[in-house]
């Protein structure tokens, strides 16, 4: 008799056991079915290099538009860290894809140009994440402290706001994006002189510098090297990281093309323009390359559309450039 009761009492422990679990049993059941609301989690892949990084921000953008509630995850290399690090659209950030394995993504979104080599970066980028862009816009997050570096730059070098400023990138990852130093040179003379421009040079490379005025060569990270640019009046430069950089932070930028279409590439604000000699057959030859287009060499025995590029032409598009952006108006010394 002790053990049926005692056989009872365990049948309705555990009957009211289930009845408490059951609902919980239930909803996890239920977080199995796509018709249940939950947080989506979203993972967005760019790895390199920072310029194509820094251009993935306005997809971003849209696809935390498209989707305000999910929990969006962005992997990249801890270059694509620095310059995503404070965007309001991402909500986490993952150096080296590898710490992501084992979990679970509602979509992925790979983020390709170099499939679409002959669209520009920002709608390749879009036809592969599948959105479609209003707002073209990369995002380049600065704060104070950022600002103060730039505002101390401008204080220990004498600079001055209505100063004509240029500021100058000479270096890239692609040999054959290089402008010979030389002609850098010439034209940034051609400024001081004419114009008494100051220049502020940017970049990582000391043994590749042109050497005039502030030198801010391996001073400050990307975010403080943004900061000073965005109160230059101008940017001269190649196709490099710092172009972007300069549509993030809209500054008018000069950038000299050869291997690239400068179409491609050119920031979509209105502010900025591509020189080089559109007139080579091999211009562009980057475009011509097999899809995925990662070629990065030089068919030519020399490297024509940047070494035959003159000063001449640079110059005259800083001139008229600056004469529709500087204000005030450009002022010829002793003019």
């Amino acid at each position: 008799m002790n053990n049926r009761l005692v056989q009872k009492a365990r049948r309705a422990v555990s009957l009211g056991r289930n009845a408490l679990l059951r609902p919980w049993q239930s909803l996890q059941w239920q977080r199995q079915w796509p018709f249940v609301k939950r947080k989506l989690r979203l993972l967005v892949v760019r790895e390199e290099a920072m310029g194509d990084v820094l251009l993935t921000t306005p997809i971003v953008r849209a696809i935390r538009r498209r989707h305000p509630d999910a929990h969006l995850t962005f992997a990249t290399s801890w270059r694509g860290e620095e310059v995503l690090a404070g965007n309001p659209d991402i909500d986490e950030i993952v150096v080296n894809r590898t710490r992501l394995t084992g979990r679970r993504f509602d979509r992925t979104f790979e983020l390709w140009y170099e499939y679409d080599p002959e669209m520009h970066i920002l709608d390749a980028y879009a036809k592969s994440a599948g959105v479609i862009l209003t707002d073209k816009q990369p995002i380049l997050t600065l704060d104070r402290g950022h600002r103060a570096w730039a505002e101390r730059v401008f204080q220990e070098n004498g600079l001055r706001e209505d100063d004509l400023i240029i500021g100058v990138h000479t270096q890239a990852t692609w040999k054959n994006r290089i402008w010979p130093l030389a002609n850098f040179r010439a034209t940034l003379e051609h400024f001081a002189a004419r114009y008494n421009a100051r220049i502020i040079e940017f970049g990582t490379d000391p043994d590749n510098a042109v050497g005039l005025d502030v030198n801010l060569i391996n001073q400050g990270d990307i975010k403080q090297t943004a900061a000073v640019l965005e109160r230059c009046s101008l940017l001269l430069c190649v196709d490099s990281l710092l172009l972007h950089v300069a549509g993030a932070v809209g500054t008018p930028a000069v950038a000299i093309f050869g291997p690239v279409l400068p179409h491609t590439r050119l920031p979509l604000d209105g502010l900025s323009v591509g020189v080089g000699l559109t007139g080579l057959p091999c211009f562009g030859c980057h475009h011509r390359s097999p899809i995925p287009a990662f070629r990065t060499d030089c068919a030519q025995p020399r490297i024509l559309c940047m070494e035959d590029l003159p000063p001449r032409m640079v110059i005259e598009a800083v001139e008229t450039l600056a004469a529709q952006t500087h204000k005030p108006s450009l002022t010829v010394v002793g003019g």
